[in-house]
Formats: structure tokens, sequence, C-alpha cells
């Protein structure tokens, strides 16, 4: 089941970094892809370092959220015989 679909630019992982969950979603790039890999314990640090940076953590993850919801109401709005899992 495809859930999103990741942009340039987008950041894989967040929600875990932020709530020390592991991460359980699983990416697959369907073109050639560049990707980068931080340490969640190298991305806290500069959190603390540079606090301003949390605004924008808090923003993407609202962001998510709302999507999320706006989601999960079309899927609720469907007749149930037409939902496949």
């Amino acid at each position: 089941m495809v859930l999103a679909t990741a942009l340039p630019g987008d950041v894989l992982g967040l929600s875990a970094v932020v709530s020390g969950e592991y991460y359980e979603e699983t990416a697959v790039a369907t073109i050639p892809t560049q990707v980068g890999f931080v340490k969640s314990q190298d991305f806290l640090r500069f959190l603390s370092r540079y606090p301003e940076a949390s605004f924008w953590v808090v923003q993407l993850l609202s962001e998510r959220v709302t999507t999320t919801l706006s989601q999960l109401s079309c899927i609720r709005e469907l007749p149930a015989r037409s939902i496949r899992i």
C-alpha cells in the first residue's frame, strides 16, 4: 500500500526521531534518487543547539497530521465495499 510519495527535500522519519520510536515505514525509490541520512542523536543535538529549528519541525509535523486526517476523512466517506486492505 502506498501511503505517500516523497518529493525532493522531504524528510522521512521525523516523527520517529522526535518521539523516540522506531521508524516502521519503508521507502522505495521509483527513479534514480540521491538521499542523505542523519543519525537521530545528531539531529536532536542540532535542535538543542538551534532551538529556532524546532519551530520548523513543529510546522512539518503539523502539516503531516493535517494531511493524514484529511486522507482518513476521505476514506471514511467511501463505501465499505470499496476499501481493500
